[in-house]
C-alpha cells in the first residue's frame, strides 16, 4: 500500500450514512434509523472453538475461545485492527478500544496490543497484572504494585489517574470509556473518575460502592452494591432511560457510544439510551452467558447461555463488526 493511501486510511473512513474521523470522535453525527434495518438484525456465528470471552471496540469485535485462540472481525482499515499477533496464546485479559485491542498474556507480562497506535494506545509502558480497560484512544491496567497506570491519548487527562488510584495496592474495579476512565479502589468505596467531564461523567459519580461498572461516551453506568439497582451518571439522554425494575439482579454491564446494556435475572439482555442504528430494537430474545459493547461502538455481541460458545451480535454492522 502506498504511503499516500495509508495516510488517507489513517485520517478518514467513509461508512454508509456518515464519515468517521479516526483520530477524533466516533461517527455520531449522521441521521440514524429509528427502527432496525437489515444490517441491524441479530447475526450468529462461531469461532474455531467455543467462545468463552468477548470484547468489542468501535467497529470490531474479538473473541477468546476454549483453545486459547483470539479471533477478531470487523473494520481493519489498513491498521491491522483484526490482525491478532501470532504470538498471542491464551491471554488472561482481553480488552478492545475504539480501533485497537490489548491482551495480557500472563500476570506480570507487558500487554500485547495491536491496531491503531496514533496516540501510543497500542504501546503499553511495561508489565501489568490482571485487569485491562481500553477506551477511545487510551488504555489503563493494574500495575505490579496494584494501582492503575494508563497510556495513549492524554488530551483530557484520561491517562493521569489520581494518586489514590495510581498508588493503590489493589483495585476492585477499573473501566475506560471515551476520553475518561474510572476505578474503584476498595469493594466498599465509591468509584473515582478522571479525564473529560463535559457531562459530569468524571465528577458526577455515585457516592457509594459498585459491584460492576461500564463507561460510554459522556456517561457511566454501574450496579450499586447497596441494593443491586442500576446507577448512571453523565449524559441525561442515557441516564433518563435507565431501567428501574425493582428486585432485578443485573450482571454483565456494558456500554457503547450512546447506550448501555445488562443481563437481567433471566440472562436476557436489556438495553437503554438512544436508538442509533437500531441497537435497542434488534435485541434478540436469546439468553446469554455474557455480553460486550465498546467505546465508540454501536453494536453488542453476546455468548449464548447454552454451552455452545455461539456468538450473537446486533446493532451497527457497516464493517462486519456484528457478523462473527
Amino acid at each position: 500500500m502506498g504511503l499516500l493511501m495509508r495516510l488517507l486510511l489513517l485520517s478518514i473512513v467513509a461508512l454508509p450514512g456518515c464519515t468517521i474521523v479516526l483520530s477524533s470522535t466516533p461517527c455520531d453525527t449522521g441521521t440514524a434509523p429509528t427502527t432496525a434495518d437489515s444490517s441491524d438484525s441479530a447475526d450468529s456465528g462461531t469461532t474455531p472453538a467455543p467462545a468463552v470471552q468477548l470484547t468489542a471496540g468501535g467497529h470490531h469485535t474479538c473473541a477468546l475461545d476454549t483453545d486459547g485462540q483470539v479471533t477478531c472481525w470487523g473494520f481493519d482499515g489498513g491498521l491491522d485492527i483484526t490482525a491478532v499477533p501470532d504470538t498471542l496464546d491464551a491471554p488472561i485479559a482481553l480488552s478492545a478500544g475504539y480501533l485497537f485491542t490489548c491482551a495480557l498474556p500472563a500476570a506480570g507480562d507487558t500487554p500485547l496490543c495491536w491496531g491503531d497506535n496514533s496516540a501510543g494506545q497500542a504501546t503499553p509502558p511495561g508489565p501489568m497484572q490482571g485487569q485491562l480497560a481500553s477506551g477511545g484512544a487510551h488504555a489503563c491496567a493494574v500495575t505490579d504494585a496494584g494501582g492503575a497506570t494508563c497510556w495513549g491519548r492524554s488530551t483530557e487527562g484520561q491517562t493521569t489517574p489520581p494518586p489514590g488510584v495510581s498508588g493503590a495496592s489493589s483495585l476492585a474495579l477499573l473501566a475506560s470509556g471515551w476520553l475518561f476512565s474510572c476505578a474503584q479502589v476498595g469493594a466498599d468505596e465509591a468509584p473515582v473518575c478522571w479525564g473529560h467531564d463535559s457531562d459530569g461523567q468524571s465528577t458526577g459519580t455515585p457516592g457509594s460502592a459498585l459491584t460492576a461498572m461500564a463507561l460510554g461516551q459522556g456517561f457511566g453506568v454501574g450496579v450499586l452494591a447497596l441494593d443491586g439497582t442500576l446507577a448512571c451518571w453523565g449524559r441525561d439522554t442515557i441516564c433518563d432511560t435507565l431501567p428501574t425494575d425493582p428486585g432485578t439482579t443485573w450482571t454483565h454491564l456494558v456500554a457503547g457510544t450512546d447506550f448501555a446494556c445488562a443481563l437481567d435475572d433471566t440472562h436476557t439482555a436489556q438495553c437503554w439510551g438512544t436508538n442509533e442504528n437500531g441497537v435497542l430494537d434488534a435485541i434478540p430474545t436469546d439468553t446469554f452467558a455474557s455480553i460486550t459493547a465498546g467505546p465508540g461502538g454501536r453494536h453488542v455481541c453476546g455468548i449464548l447461555d447454552d454451552d455452545s460458545g455461539t456468538i450473537t451480535c446486533w446493532g451497527l454492522d457497516a464493517t462486519g463488526q456484528s457478523s462473527p
